[in-house]
């Protein structure tokens, strides 16, 4: 696990140290190619439009997880950003999370 900021260092270094700006991640497959990251790791310096930890963002209410284990979001921009700057529908990943759908099926 590594900390997160919402907002990145290098563009907001004045929230660097806001409570509200941090995140627990994992380590995203640090050190692997870029094709293999997600999470943090892949995100770098790119904004996000939605803060997972911000109530008034509601990402809750515009996220899902498929059975195939996708995950989606109603949200096009939000969409994008987890598919390309977050790459959280990896192979890999989306076969760990199929893979635990069905031990409960």
């Amino acid at each position: 696990m590594k900390i997160e900021h919402w907002h990145c260092r290098a563009n907001y270094s004045a929230e660097q140290l806001d409570y509200s700006n941090l995140l627990g991640a994992c380590l995203g497959n640090e050190g692997s190619p870029g094709k293999d990251q997600h999470c943090d790791s892949r995100k770098g310096d790119r904004d996000l439009s939605r803060n997972p930890a911000n109530p008034l963002h509601r990402v809750e209410d515009v996220i899902q997880f498929e059975g195939s284990g996708r995950v989606a979001s109603t949200d096009p921009v939000f969409e994008a950003e987890l598919n390309d700057v977050l790459n959280l529908n990896v192979a890999f990943l989306t076969a760990q999370r199929r893979a635990i759908l069905e031990a409960f099926n």
